[in-house]
């Protein structure tokens, strides 16, 4: 994760922590359980922004058509259906390029 991320998070968890952890104590009837879902709930974030960090890091690096067949389908949802039909203007690349770019992200 990008250490300005990292920090956002930890600023965020330090600031609203406390807020979050009242809100599940009056939610929940075990304190402890509380408090470990408010960690989860932190190490969650952390996990979640390592993973963009990752995706972006990886699409850096990809030719541009490589980069717009992953962002279509992880951003915009594009199924893999609709995907080749896009890629079908590319030809037998497009094809390959969209194979590619599926199972490697």
């Amino acid at each position: 994760m990008p250490k300005a991320n990292e920090k956002l998070v930890e600023s965020l968890f330090a600031a609203r922590g406390g807020d979050l952890l009242r809100y599940l104590t009056s939610r929940l009837p075990n304190g402890d359980d509380a408090k470990d879902l408010a960690q989860e709930t932190y190490e969650s974030s952390v996990a979640q922004q390592q993973s963009v960090g990752a995706l972006e890091r990886v699409l850096r690096v990809m030719p541009p058509t490589r980069r717009q067949v992953v962002l279509m389908h992880r951003r915009d949802g594009m199924t893999y259906k609709r995907n080749r039909r896009w890629a079908e203007h590319l030809g037998r690349h497009g094809e390959k390029t969209l194979v590619k770019c599926l199972v490697r992200c």
